[in-house]
């Protein structure tokens, strides 16, 4: 799906991905490019979660399209989070992230596209909690045929003791604790040239149904079961 993304991302920083040759002019030029690039494809994936689930689905949310302002392998991405009068309160957001691949060694760069679903402080996790605990299968089985991990932005022993991969199993563990201050739970999905569109649209539209219910229960708890909507509509 994003084939031509990832050639035109050959085509402005060259098989290895190097973007640090990249004088700041250059820069700014390429990596907007690539953010026009980038956004076109994410509007198709919003178009068809609107199609697919409703019309109202990104109602209560803002988009915003960045790019550092020197050169990154992280060229740019697309982010979707509550709207600034809610963000404040509601510790969650989307990203898709278009990489280089570059890590500096002398080979060919792997470019890929990240989806990252985040969520952090009291007001993210407890709705993230709530829905683990009350409808694990149904998530479970929801995303049945697509790839997840699960990362956090520090170190955690009950996680770091797990040898395996997993997603639902370290979030068994992760909930059997208490919330660690600061942490940010962040499920990933990663998408190189060999992607298949079906898996890209399916992931994203599971992403967006995680979202939105967690969303919907941190803002009226009487919504828990709002992922089995979600649920009908992808099984």
């Amino acid at each position: 799906m994003f084939d031509y993304i990832f050639k035109e991302l050959r085509d402005q920083f060259g098989s290895d991905g190097n973007v640090y040759q990249t004088s700041p002019k250059d820069w700014k030029t390429k990596a907007t490019d690539l953010l026009a690039s980038l956004s076109i494809e994410m509007d198709y994936l919003f178009w068809t979660a609107k199609a697919v689930f409703s019309d109202e689905i990104f109602s209560h949310s803002q988009t915003d399209c960045l790019y550092p302002t020197k050169p990154h392998p992280c060229v740019c991405n697309v982010q979707l989070k509550p709207r600034e009068d809610q963000s404040k309160t509601l510790g969650m957001s989307f990203e898709a992230t278009l990489h280089t691949g570059y890590t500096g060694a002398a080979a060919f760069a792997q470019p890929d596209v990240f989806f990252e679903l985040d969520f952090w402080g009291e007001a993210g996790l407890q709705p993230l909690r709530s829905l683990h605990r009350n409808h694990r299968r149904v998530v479970e089985l929801m995303s049945k045929g697509i790839e997840f991990e699960l990362e956090t932005n520090c170190p955690i022993d009950r996680l770091e003791k797990f040898r395996g991969r997993d997603v639902w199993k370290k979030l068994d563990l992760y909930f059997a604790g208490p919330d660690e201050e600061d942490v940010i739970l962040t499920l990933t999905s990663e998408f190189r040239v060999d992607a298949k569109p079906e898996v890209v649209i399916r992931t994203f539209l599971v992403f967006i149904a995680i979202y939105d219910s967690c969303y919907h229960y941190a803002r009226n708890p009487r919504t828990l079961d709002r992922i089995l909507t979600y649920y009908n509509k992808l099984t």
